[in-house]
């Protein structure tokens, strides 16, 4: 078993790039286990989550990123996404505002944010 977090995560990274997400979940939380200052790990976990539509645990993890990392914009415009798709449309306003304060880029240049 690997002992150190970015093993974990760059493992996780490689599953999520071939479809085994159950594995890169697991892979997220054993990098977050090791260093709970990564906040990457955090972020794609929660894309991961997001993709199965456990919404709960994705805003847990989009939380999560954020904590470790305020400037994060796009977890707050993803976590922001989430809040729309459970019908929470203040936090979702409030997050996508917090996004575009921080300057996020949505024009097609920049193709990092998915719906």
């Amino acid at each position: 078993m690997p002992d150190n977090a970015e093993i974990y995560y760059a493992r996780a990274r490689a599953n999520d790039a071939i479809g085994k997400r159950r594995k890169s979940i697991s892979d997220y939380g054993s990098a977050n286990y090791l260093d709970s200052h990564l906040a990457e790990a955090y972020f794609y976990r929660a894309v991961a989550y997001n993709e199965k539509k456990d919404y709960d645990k994705a805003i847990e993890d989009y939380s999560k990123a954020i904590e470790v990392n305020p400037k994060y914009a796009e977890a707050y415009i993803r976590r922001g996404l989430v809040y729309g798709e459970k019908e929470k449309y203040r936090k979702c306003w409030e997050d996508v505002k917090r996004a575009f304060d921080l300057g996020v880029v949505t024009d097609k240049e920049n193709q990092n944010i998915e719906q």
